[in-house]
């Protein structure tokens, strides 16, 4: 994976830990591709994406491995002792309460919120737009776990309207074909 640009920090090294999830999630540390984790890992770390940096519940997290992984339930914390396997501990943050990324963590959707909550120009959508063209955790589905299979809808209808936003005010049409090939791929693949 090349490091953007506007990844690198201060001193022009590239963040510590980057995570993509517009598109196949992908994530690296330091620059260099990481193994990629099972689908209950990308899940767990999804979900904490989406929370931006709050610190989830041990609770919270036991129902949510309950979604991914039922047998490992009892015992969430193994999965993310696998997580963290590949992480410097700064990383992710576990306490006896809760569980979170820190700010060493970058992220695609995190640059979204960042650009959606930035004044609106044309350089901003036009990223922002960039962004929005692929599809949350593309491909990713859980067989057998409608719940957690519902949310991942759920978040990837959010962005769709996103999308549309954006779009709309880029001046571009829906059924424009540079926006239909830069759009979504509606293929999912069940992982087990």
């Amino acid at each position: 994976m090349t490091v953007n640009t506007r990844d690198r920090d201060t001193l022009g090294q590239p963040p510590l830990l980057r995570v993509e999830v517009l598109g196949t999630f992908r994530w690296s540390l330091r620059g260099q591709a990481l193994p990629t984790p099972t689908p209950v890992g990308i899940g767990a770390l999804s979900y904490l994406l989406v929370h931006a940096g709050e610190s989830i519940r041990h609770e919270e997290m036991e129902a949510l491995f309950t979604l991914l992984a039922p047998h490992a339930a009892d015992d969430w914390t193994i999965e993310a002792q696998r997580l963290t396997r590949f992480l410097p501990r700064p990383l992710l943050r576990v306490t006896s309460h809760s569980i979170r990324l820190t700010r060493d963590v970058k992220s695609d959707l995190w640059d979204l919120h960042a650009l959606l909550d930035s004044p609106v120009t044309p350089e901003v959508l036009q990223r922002a737009w960039l962004l929005l063209r692929s599809e949350f955790l593309e491909g990713l589905t859980l067989k057998n776990r409608p719940i957690w299979n519902v949310w991942l809808r759920a978040r990837r209808t959010r962005l769709r309207k996103n999308l549309q936003f954006v779009t709309e005010q880029l001046g571009m049409s829906s059924a424009d074909p540079v926006v239909q090939r830069g759009g979504r791929s509606h293929r999912e693949h069940s992982v087990h």
